[in-house]
């Protein structure tokens, strides 16, 4: 019998689960494999072991240990785990740790495994390091979110269509109202709404979401928008996320139970 391979690999920890009587099942995206499910052994009953690098959100250094013959729906083994950033701005507030639970629960619920995309790792690291930090630059812990659950969407192929209507294929142009749908997959013109009761964004709306899906993070304290802007947005984009997940991904909880 061929034994398991070994894999090291950065990756970011997106959730943990207590499994049996002292080990976490931990949920982890890394730039090399991509979403990986691996079994930490007697990591709960001791932490000599892992240390803090098992904290949710943190970026780690990994040796993992690949199913036999390479079954990737078998849980892989966490050999080790090096802690590499442990993103602690995120618990400077309640919204910024929101922000990043909602944003790892879209990655594990959209993403296949063992699919990797080094854009959306980077994207993530960005993302985590950036929320909740506070000084010259600082991103609105709602703007970060909606800027992650776009790349989230993004690398999952499901971008929604933001430069013509989903309905007709007209371009909508800079001075143009239009609905969102989600279960269309994106913007339906005026003429296409037919009266329906979808929420319509003003011109600056489809406008500045246009805008946020095109930045990058270090040019998102430049995007223009109001609270009640951001809100509204967020919204329509976790309602779209939350129709191609087949669950809702939103929701207050603990972050340690993320």
């Amino acid at each position: 019998m061929k034994p398991p391979a070994n894999r090291r690999a950065e990756a970011l920890v997106l959730r943990r689960t207590a499994y049996g009587d002292a080990d976490w099942i931990v949920t982890l995206f890394s730039r090399e494999e991509g979403l990986v499910r691996a079994v930490a052994k007697n990591a709960r009953a001791s932490r000599k072991r892992f240390g803090g690098a098992l904290d949710l959100f943190s970026r780690v250094r990994i040796d993992t240990k690949a199913p036999v013959h390479g079954r990737s729906e078998a849980l892989w083994r966490l050999e080790s785990a090096e802690l590499l950033d442990a993103h602690l701005s995120l618990r400077s507030s309640l919204e910024a740790l929101e922000a990043a639970s909602h944003a790892c629960r879209a990655v594990g619920a959209l993403l296949h495994e063992h699919e990797p995309s080094a854009a959306l790792f980077e994207n993530l690291c960005l993302f985590l390091s950036g929320t909740g930090r506070s000084g010259e630059g600082e991103v609105p812990a709602e703007l970060a979110r909606l800027w992650a659950l776009l790349r989230v969407l993004d690398a999952a192929g499901f971008a929604p269509l933001l430069g013509e209507c989903v309905r007709c294929g007209r371009t909508l142009g800079e001075h143009r109202s239009a609905a969102f749908s989600a279960a269309e997959g994106g913007l339906v013109c005026g003429e296409c709404q037919h009266g329906e009761g979808a929420q319509v964004l003003p011109p600056a709306g489809v406008r500045v979401l246009r805008e946020i899906a095109s930045v990058t993070f270090g040019e998102l304290p430049s995007v223009r928008i109001t609270p009640r802007g951001r809100a509204q947005l967020l919204r329509l984009v976790s309602d779209f996320l939350d129709y191609r997940a087949g669950k809702s991904l939103r929701g207050r909880r603990r972050a340690s139970n993320v």
